[in-house]
């Protein structure tokens, strides 16, 4: 079992950023005039010189007194409402318009808490990450506390926003599989929000032979996590490559998420993102990080393969030659989070078992133990990850 220090610590700014710590203004949209100098007052049109005896006087504030001008009126000017940019503003050194705020060209400093785990969990756009989590959550809470009386307690603290996004979506997750539901997407990272949703647990097994196990499960958006794509015009936001660049290497297990039957992304669109994905975490030496590739909506396909094996070596080669390079640290197996209705996308029947042997795995990389008998046959996971 890893070592932990027991305190929150601020990840430092890259080496490339400026020392100083910036934070993130919640609100940058401040609509503060760039105009130096006093405001002349408003001047008022007279009063009229006759009032009917019912109609009432209203007195002006002195500096607010009326008094005759000759000069021309200004033109009328259209209301901006709130947060609203008048985009017909200009630079005044090249005449062009203030660019827009970018999410990348943000500074972040980052806490994270030294007694947790985290799973950052990768993939396109609808490849399956928020049920993926969805079924972790409904399996340990649910499930296992039916099963063998387990405690889960949300750690999320609600003033911080990223954390309290993730309490709204754990309270919808909750409810979803309730209601035999897919989760809906993630919503991509923004000024207002810029970090990863976090949903951060605190898992308590009965059995207390078993570690207590604290972490952190990252929901992010597929078309921020796209961006990792050799070919992808955007670069990957800075709130979320903080965590892949600064947080220790002992705090952090990835997934890769693969949708076989994406109507999205084509095969060859897959392979890049994956080898890009690759390549990101051996320029930041997370070569040896634990990593889980796993096939999604594997009750689609399973009546075509004998198993995930199969699947990844006819489909993929290039994958597998990654799966079973020596130096790296990768399991993989299939997911389904159960039987779907096809005609309506809803879930006939709900199967922990897949979320069962992710979680096992994340517990078993981070404890050194495993929540599952040592002595079940499971199959489907690569040698170098067994029970």
């Amino acid at each position: 079992m890893k070592k932990k220090k027991g305190e929150n610590k601020p990840i430092p700014n890259s080496p490339e950023k400026n020392d100083e710590t910036h934070k993130v203004d919640e609100n940058p949209f401040n609509n503060k005039s760039d105009n130096t100098g006093e405001e002349e007052p408003i001047d008022l049109p007279p009063l009229p010189e006759n009032l009917n005896d019912d109609q009432e006087v209203i007195e002006m504030p002195p500096s607010f007194e009326t008094k005759p001008d000759s000069s021309p009126e200004p033109p009328d000017l259209p209301e901006l409402e709130n947060n609203q940019i008048d985009d017909t503003t200009t630079n005044q050194d090249d005449g062009e318009a203030p660019p827009d705020i970018n999410v990348n060209k943000i500074e972040y400093t980052l806490e994270y808490n030294d007694e947790s785990s985290y799973l950052f969990i990768f993939g396109p756009g609808s490849s399956g990450k928020t049920v993926l989590i969805s079924s972790i959550l409904y399996y340990l809470d649910s499930t296992r506390s039916v099963n063998y009386g387990d405690t889960l307690k949300n750690l999320n603290d609600p003033s911080k926003k990223h954390e309290r996004e993730g309490n709204k979506l754990w309270k919808e997750l909750k409810t979803t599989l309730f209601d035999n539901k897919f989760p809906r997407g993630t919503a991509q990272v923004q000024v207002s929000n810029p970090f990863p949703r976090h949903i951060n647990a605190h898992f308590e097994p009965a059995n207390k032979e078993l570690n207590n196990f604290q972490f952190c499960l990252m929901d992010m958006a597929g078309e921020d996590l796209h961006s990792v794509d050799y070919e992808s015009e955007e670069s990957l936001p800075d709130s979320i490559r903080v965590y892949i660049e600064q947080m220790p290497k002992s705090n952090i297990c990835f997934v890769y998420v693969l949708d076989p039957n994406s109507d999205i992304y084509e095969k060859s669109e897959q392979l890049s993102i994956f080898s890009a994905f690759i390549d990101l975490l051996d320029k930041n030496d997370h070569t040896e990080t634990p990593l889980l590739f796993l096939v999604t909506k594997w009750d689609t396909i399973e009546d075509n393969y004998n198993d995930v094996e199969e699947y990844i070596k006819s489909e993929y080669p290039p994958i597998w030659g990654k799966l079973n390079q020596q130096a790296r640290d990768i399991s993989y197996s299939k997911f389904s989070i159960g039987k779907v209705n096809e005609d309506n996308d809803e879930i006939k029947k709900y199967s922990p078992e897949h979320a069962e042997k992710v979680f096992n795995w994340f517990y078993k990389k981070q404890t050194g133990s495993a929540i599952v008998g040592e002595n079940k046959k499971r199959r489907g996971f690569l040698k170098r990850f067994k029970f």
